[in-house]
């Protein structure tokens, strides 16, 4: 399984990604989205898909981090109201950037994947000890292998099924710990 580097793939596939988000969903609530940044709250529109209890949303290079930011949750959120992440999936920008806990992959059979590095806050120690889903050996254009967690089959009619579920792990991860 081969991660994609392309800064323009990348791009492309996370454009796909929240256009898809945009249109499975069925409210649009803007609640103030928190994060554990000192500055860290901000008055946004997310999606919410009312049959999965998914929200999301994508916001690209908050507080100048250079990278694409997905942030997703459970529970329907309300507009003005406190909301914080469950779960982020950050892509790079920059093809050289491989700190993100997101990564596109492409499988033996042409699918693109979206994979997870299991930097959860908590930390990855306490993600992969948890952890009960797919585990993938993805190898960078170098050679180099990294272990990610498998979260959805970005071509599947399923995607944002398989992000609740992954989204709902975490949570269940983060709660046990």
């Amino acid at each position: 399984m081969k991660i994609i580097e392309s800064a323009g793939l990348i791009k492309k596939y996370q454009i796909k990604l929240k256009d898809m988000l945009f249109f499975k969903a069925d409210k649009r609530p803007e609640p103030i989205l928190t994060w554990k940044s000192p500055n860290g709250k901000l008055k946004y529109g997310v999606n919410y898909i009312s049959k999965l209890n998914l929200w999301g949303c994508y916001i690209s290079n908050p507080h100048q981090s250079f990278r694409h930011w997905n942030g997703y949750g459970i529970g329907e959120p309300i507009s003005d109201k406190p909301l914080s992440t469950d779960l982020t999936i950050s892509f790079p920008v920059d093809e050289r950037d491989r700190n993100q806990g997101g990564a596109f992959v492409e499988s033996k059979n042409g699918d693109i994947l979206i994979c997870h590095s299991g930097n959860i806050y908590g930390g990855q120690d306490l993600f992969w000890d948890n952890y009960k889903g797919d585990e993938l050996i993805c190898e960078y254009s170098d050679g180099t292998n990294k272990r990610f967690a498998y979260v959805a089959n970005l071509e599947s009619a399923n995607c944002f099924r398989e992000i609740a579920l992954f989204v709902k792990q975490v949570n269940m991860i983060k709660r046990n710990k």
